[in-house]
């Protein structure tokens, strides 16, 4: 306990007072700390978080793709996903290993020189069990073959993505194809 020679008044400078005051609060403060419950995080605040982070977990799917990193690619996926992908799996849709989309996606886009994903207006929902996104997305890809030229795509992906305990993953990938084409002559593929 601390106790203080009582003196005449105007003995304690102003500087000594501040410094006692200073610990005292900090006693007090490291007294309760941890005593007194967490707030609530605001649930606004919660939901425009979630929003952002499912949207940048799409976002890296696409950049890590850019640069063909695939072992960055695979990692925003669950162990099995929803595959809607005619281009790779011909018609309908099926669940597949990860690994087995990732190795299909690869194979496709590993024969470009560059690769670049433009993604945006996105349509973001997110609920207690998962998410749902719709964004649009064009591609340019640079052929190697360079008498084809750069090829693009242009079309809407929707995604579904869960939470797990590192982030968000996604579990199901859907492309709906609007125009395909090249810049120059011959087709796109």
């Amino acid at each position: 306990m601390l106790l203080l020679k009582l003196s005449p008044p105007g003995a304690l400078s102003p500087a000594k007072i501040r410094s006692v005051v200073f610990f005292a609060a900090a006693v007090l403060a490291l007294t309760f700390a941890g005593c007194a419950p967490a707030p609530e995080p605001d649930p606004v605040v919660m939901q425009i978080r979630d929003r952002l982070a499912v949207q940048d977990t799409v976002v890296e799917f696409f950049r890590a793709s850019d640069v063909k990193d695939w072992r960055r690619a695979r990692v925003v996926f669950t162990e099995k996903v929803h595959c809607d992908l005619p281009d790779l799996f011909g018609p309908g849709s099926s669940e597949r290993p990860a690994q087995e989309f990732m190795d299909a996606w690869s194979g496709r886009l590993e024969t470009f020189d560059a690769i670049h994903h433009q993604v945006g207006n996105f349509g973001t929902t997110v609920l207690e069990f998962g998410a749902y996104v719709t964004c649009y997305v064009t591609a340019a890809y640079d052929h190697p073959e360079r008498e084809k030229g750069p090829a693009f795509h242009m079309g809407s992906y929707d995604f579904h993505l869960v939470r797990r305990e590192d982030g968000w993953r996604i579990d199901a990938i859907r492309y709906h194809s609007r125009v395909v084409g090249t810049v120059g002559s011959g087709p796109a593929f």
